[in-house]
């Protein structure tokens, strides 16, 4: 089974996690690039608890213009995966891949200069050697949790419903709003995910609408 093989579970382990693997399986619609992205996040995890957070968030319900039942599963799986990472230079640099066109080939060169010119990891590292090394254990995490396809020579590049995927979170957490238009303010308002916010307008209209800035 694909789900037991990525969240390693063997025959001892309890029938209710294998049950709870089977429930998380259906929910990702027997997809292998959700199963093998959720299943990896769960490996090593023992406690019932924390399958149950991943089935839950599985289940909740969600909307997305444009998209069909099909394609939210996938994005919420990959979602779940993104979100039990611990790695947070891995998630930063997940984020940032996405900015690669669809199927390219991505170097650790390549990864290495956007990533200091992004500030990708604030003072962890003095030279481009230390920033290079950074990008690899990152890099390394992302294939762990297969966000990322191992290519020749040490490349990578990332699946294109990942690469959606990591589009669509990126626009959750980082927003651009005028403070002019209440259209706006209302979205970001209902936002409780944004890490990185631009205003536009009178600084004052940014105390006129209530925010949940606690990740920020």
């Amino acid at each position: 089974m694909m789900f037991q093989r990525h969240a390693d579970l063997r025959k001892v382990s309890t029938k209710d996690l294998l049950e709870k693997g089977r429930k998380i399986s259906n929910e990702c619609k027997r997809l292998p690039v959700a199963i093998a992205a959720i299943a990896s996040s769960l490996k090593g995890k023992q406690r019932r608890e924390e399958w149950d957070v991943a089935l839950k968030s599985l289940q909740k319900h969600m909307s997305m213009h444009g998209a069909d039942d099909e394609l939210l599963k996938i994005f919420k799986c990959l979602q779940v995966s993104y979100d039990n990472m611990k790695n947070v230079n891995a998630k930063r640099l997940f984020l940032m891949c996405y900015v690669f066109r669809e199927d390219e080939v991505i170097s650790i060169e390549k990864l290495t200069r956007l990533g200091i010119g992004r500030g990708l990891f604030g003072e962890d590292y003095g030279n481009c050697k230390d920033a290079r090394i950074q990008i690899i254990i990152s890099k390394n995490k992302l294939l762990d949790s297969c966000l990322l396809l191992e290519y020749y020579l040490s490349n990578v590049k990332m699946h294109d419903l990942v690469r959606d995927a990591a589009q669509w979170i990126a626009n959750k957490e980082i927003q651009t709003v005028n403070l002019y238009y209440k259209n706006q303010k209302a979205k970001v308002e209902r936002e409780a995910n944004i890490k990185y916010l631009l205003c536009e307008g009178k600084l004052k209209d940014l105390f006129s609408f209530k925010l949940d800035g606690s990740k920020l």
